[in-house]
């Protein structure tokens, strides 16, 4: 999978992924993966493509999109991505979602379904490792 840009649609889709899109259906339109446990307590696989990391249920249904620094991500068509600061992310967040949740590791909103972990936490220019995004219920599973 190379894309570059993914647009964002809270709960439906990340790009070309749609939340419930079954592992099969993804493998069909993206073939260069490589199948990986993230932890040897995870329930299921995930794939690994060159930039990102799906995430499946117990039903091979795709509940999450992991991204990394070289993909540019929108919401609402404002860029959330790498070439940003967290600062600048968080404060753009915060105007869509005032109840995110924030920690030592990143943050999340629940009511957009989109998380941001951190790389370096010091300081105002902390570095984004990755954009999480996934679909409705999800911690609630």
């Amino acid at each position: 999978m190379k894309i570059k840009n993914f647009k964002i649609i809270p709960y439906e889709y990340i790009g070309e992924l749609y939340f419930g899109e079954t592992r099969t259906e993804i493998r069909k339109k993206y073939s260069e993966y490589e199948e990986f446990k993230k932890t040897p307590f995870s329930i299921n696989t995930m794939d690994a493509y060159e930039d990102c990391h799906l995430g499946y249920n117990e039903n091979d249904e795709l509940e999450f999109v992991e991204t990394f620094p070289g993909v540019n991500v929108s919401i609402f068509g404002n860029e959330i991505s790498f070439k940003k600061k967290y600062f600048e992310v968080k404060k753009y967040l915060k105007e869509l979602d005032e109840n995110i949740q924030e920690d030592e590791n990143g943050l999340t909103s629940y009511k957009y379904g989109v998380g941001i972990t951190l790389e370096n936490k010091s300081g105002l220019n902390m570095d984004i490792q990755s954009v999480f995004i996934f679909c409705k219920n999800y911690y609630e599973n």
